[in-house]
């Protein structure tokens, strides 16, 4: 009786798992499609716009608690790479190296229903490294000037759970540069729409608990048969 009732003990310690544990680490990677889209626009319209995009590449981890009915993130940040593209701008211009950071706050929760839209605010995306390159050099080296945005309130975000630890979370944000080339002033303007796909990973303390849980079914189930 007493083996019993420890092996039902273990069973339901499992089951309750997925309430009672706290945040999981979630690690993702960006998939399609990620974008990183760059316009470029003159003051007073002097020359023509010009707009091309590139694929992101790139991951970024957190931890992440999750239930039926909230979802809250606890810090976490992602590194990005931007293919090379090329668009009609005096000439052919060319955007190369890019990258991008991303820094999450402390925490981020969301209540209501699968998917969630958590407020990014706070978030911190910094472009830290690309060059713009027209036919005569550089145009513009974010890496000694980089564009650092932090999203205000407001800034909805999409984390979708797919199955019970799989979940994809899509990321928008937009930034805006000057620069002066020529001596015309000229606006360069990233969209940004990051699509992160992973899953939450167990502790091992998770694990280990799944394990006795598990052990203690089996054990049940042996001695049923063999009485």
């Amino acid at each position: 009786m007493r083996f019993l009732k420890s092996g039902l003990l273990l069973a339901a310690a499992t089951m309750l798992l997925p309430v009672v544990a706290g945040a999981a680490p979630f690690d993702s990677t960006a998939i399609a499609p990620s974008n990183f889209a760059l316009a470029i626009t003159t003051n007073g319209n002097v020359l023509p716009s010009a707009s091309g995009s590139g694929a992101i590449t790139g991951s970024a981890s957190t931890d992440l608690t999750s239930s039926a009915s909230n979802a809250t993130t606890t810090g976490g940040s992602g590194s990005f790479s931007v293919a090379t593209f090329s668009i009609p701008f005096l000439g052919t211009t060319t955007l190369q190296d890019f990258a991008l950071q991303v820094m999450l706050p402390a925490s981020i929760s969301t209540s209501g229903s699968n998917p969630f839209h958590p407020d990014l605010k706070g978030t911190v995306i910094t472009v830290n490294k690309g060059f713009v390159i027209g036919s005569g050099g550089t145009l513009f080296d974010f890496s000694k000037t980089p564009t650092v945005v932090t999203a205000p309130t407001g800034t909805l975000s999409t984390l979708d759970s797919t199955g019970a630890t799989t979940f994809t979370w899509t990321i928008p944000f937009t930034s805006t540069s000057t620069l002066t080339t020529a001596g015309i002033g000229v606006n360069i303007v990233i969209t940004t729409d990051l699509v992160l796909s992973g899953k939450e990973v167990p502790e091992p303390g998770t694990l280990l608990l799944l394990g006795a849980g598990l052990t203690g079914i089996v054990a049940f189930a042996r001695r049923k048969k063999s009485e």
